[in-house]
C-alpha cells in the first residue's frame, strides 16, 4: 500500500512539475548565506527543469563550478566577471549576490528574451551593476540562427547532425538570424575589461575562443569553461575537437585543468561540504599531449578550469 501511494505522489509531482512549465515563475536560490531570486519565463523547459529543480530541492546547481568561483572571489575582490553564455542570468545573479553589488558584471547571451530575463532578475534583486549584452559570439563575423539557448550557421542546421529530431524541428521552425561578433571586438570601447569569465555556450565553444585569442591574452585571468560533448561541437563549432580547444588554451599560456567530480555531485546533497572546502574537488592537468586520453570515454559534459600564470591551482583551497 505504502509503495501505491509512493507512486501516486511521484506521478502528482511530475504533473504538477509539467504543469508549471506554461507559467512565468520567480524562483527562490539559497547557495550558503546568499539568497537571490530568477525570473524563468513560462516554456522554457530548460530553465524549469533546472532552477525549478534547484529552488525546489534546495540543492546547489553546477556545485563544482559555484565552488571554483567561490574560492577565486576569496582569494581576488578585484574581479570584472563575464557571464558568457548567461542563460537567465544564474551566475551573473549569484556573483553580484556574492560580491555585493560592488563589481561589475557582464550578461552575455544571445536571445533577446533570456536578455528580458535577465533584466527582469536584475531588478527583482536590485542589483546595479549587471550589463546585459545581447550578442552571438563567434570566430568570424557572420550570420547565424538561434532558438533558446542554441546559436550555429544555418548550413549545420540538418537533422543528420542532431540525435534529437525533436531539437532539430523546433530549431528549424522556430529560428531567428542575427549577425555575431568576436569576443575580441565585443569589449574594445571598454576601459576596463572582464579578467574572469565563466564559459557555457552549448557547443559553440572552440568558435567562442577562436574569437577571443586577443582578449583572451590582454586581459583574462580564469575561465571557468565548459566543453559539451564532440556532437555539440559538431554542430555549433563546425566540428572543433575537444583536443584542439586545450590546444588554442595552452597556446595562449593558460594552463587547463579538468575537473571532478563535475555533474555527478549537483544532486547529492553535499552542498555545503564542498562549499566549505570540507569536501574537495580533483584536478587533472590536460594539454594537447593528454587530451585525447582525458576525453576518451567521457563524452558529456567537462569542466575546465583555465588559469594564467598568475594563479597557480595549488593555491586554491577546494582542491585536493
Amino acid at each position: 500500500m505504502l509503495y501505491i501511494l509512493q507512486k501516486i505522489l511521484e506521478k502528482i509531482k511530475n504533473l504538477i512539475k509539467s504543469f508549471s512549465y506554461r507559467f512565468n515563475r520567480i524562483v527562490d536560490l539559497s547557495i550558503k548565506d546568499i539568497n537571490f531570486k530568477l525570473y524563468i519565463r513560462k516554456k522554457n523547459i530548460q530553465g524549469h527543469s533546472v532552477y525549478g529543480f534547484m529552488s525546489d530541492n534546495k540543492h546547489v546547481y553546477e556545485l563544482a563550478i559555484i565552488t571554483c568561483l567561490n574560492n577565486i572571489v576569496e582569494k581576488n575582490k578585484k574581479i570584472i566577471f563575464a557571464d558568457i553564455g548567461s542563460f537567465v542570468g544564474f551566475y551573473a545573479i549569484y556573483f553580484s549576490k556574492l560580491t555585493h553589488d560592488l563589481n561589475k558584471v557582464y550578461a552575455i547571451e544571445s536571445n533577446e528574451h533570456y536578455c528580458e530575463d535577465i533584466k527582469k532578475s536584475k531588478d527583482i534583486n536590485n542589483i546595479k551593476n549587471i550589463e546585459i549584452l545581447k550578442a552571438i559570439l563567434s570566430d568570424k563575423d557572420e550570420e547565424q540562427i538561434f532558438y533558446r539557448e542554441f546559436a550555429l550557421k544555418h548550413e549545420n542546421l540538418r537533422s543528420s547532425n542532431f540525435q534529437n529530431k525533436k531539437l532539430f524541428d523546433e530549431i528549424k521552425s522556430n529560428s531567428k538570424k542575427s549577425n555575431t561578433v568576436k569576443l575580441d571586438d565585443l569589449f574594445i570601447k571598454e576601459k576596463k575589461k572582464p579578467n574572469i569569465l565563466k564559459i557555457d555556450v552549448h557547443g559553440a565553444e572552440g568558435k567562442v575562443i577562436r574569437g577571443a585569442k586577443k582578449f583572451l591574452k590582454e586581459n583574462v585571468n580564469i575561465i571557468l569553461l565548459e566543453v559539451h560533448s564532440q556532437n555539440y561541437l559538431n554542430i555549433y563549432s563546425d566540428g572543433t575537437k575537444r583536443k584542439e580547444i586545450i590546444t588554442e588554451l595552452n597556446a595562449l599560456d593558460f594552463k587547463t585543468y579538468m575537473v571532478s567530480p563535475f555533474r555527478e555531485i549537483d544532486r547529492k546533497k553535499q552542498d555545503n561540504e564542498y562549499l566549505d572546502f570540507q569536501k574537495k574537488l580533483n584536478y587533472r592537468e590536460i594539454t594537447t599531449l593528454n587530451a585525447e586520453e582525458l576525453f576518451f570515454g567521457n563524452n558529456g559534459d567537462v569542466f575546465i578550469l583555465c588559469l594564467d600564470e598568475t594563479y597557480a591551482i595549488k593555491e586554491f583551497r577546494c582542491f585536493h
